[in-house]
């Protein structure tokens, strides 16, 4: 068994492209690694952490940031098993698919990624006439929406989410499609 070098630091922060960290959170969870998002006094936000921005990360990439933190019990082998997990995850491998999709598949594929790189109707709604939230236990995504309604219509919807790529892309499409739908 190697043993980690003494003099390393603790803490790591490695971020995923096209990932939403919390959803990676539960995924290595499952698979017996902890790792967190953030902080723990920054536990249970949906916003970006504040010291990533404040290093000049955009929101999207401190969304998809996990925090390692080692000890001096941890073996390489540990380390390696991580590395492992995170290379046979889906949600790691998404970029690449990405990157490698053509065809029919490319328009999707294109819209997926404007929609991730741009999510449109971002926040929350000020005394929203509806909120609700939905979400997957199994993988960990979350979403929650806001509705300002007016006569029946729709007329303003943000949202805001956890998840992974394509569940934050897709809130996205799906909140400015509704704007506009009537009663």
């Amino acid at each position: 068994m190697r043993k980690m070098r003494h003099d390393w630091p603790n803490t790591s922060n490695i971020m995923v492209d096209f990932a939403e960290g919390e959803g990676l959170v539960i995924s290595l969870d499952l698979k017996g690694v902890a790792v967190s998002t953030g902080s723990a006094c920054s536990s249970g936000s949906l916003e970006p952490s504040h010291v990533l921005t404040a290093i000049g990360k955009t929101p999207d990439e401190a969304h998809g940031s996990l925090r390692f933190s080692l000890n001096s019990t941890n073996t390489a082998e540990e380390v390696d098993y991580v590395v492992e997990v995170l290379a046979s995850d889906r949600r790691t491998s998404f970029a690449n698919y990405l990157r490698t999709t053509s065809g029919p598949d490319m328009a999707y594929a294109a819209k997926l990624i404007d929609y991730l790189r741009n999510p449109r109707c971002v926040g929350e709604i000020e005394n929203a006439d509806a909120v609700a939230q939905v979400s997957n236990p199994v993988c960990g995504d979350v979403m929650k929406l806001w509705l300002k309604v007016d006569a029946g219509t729709i007329t303003d919807a943000k949202f805001k989410a956890q998840g992974c790529s394509a569940a934050i892309a897709t809130s996205s499409y799906a909140t400015e499609m509704i704007i506009g739908i009537e009663n």
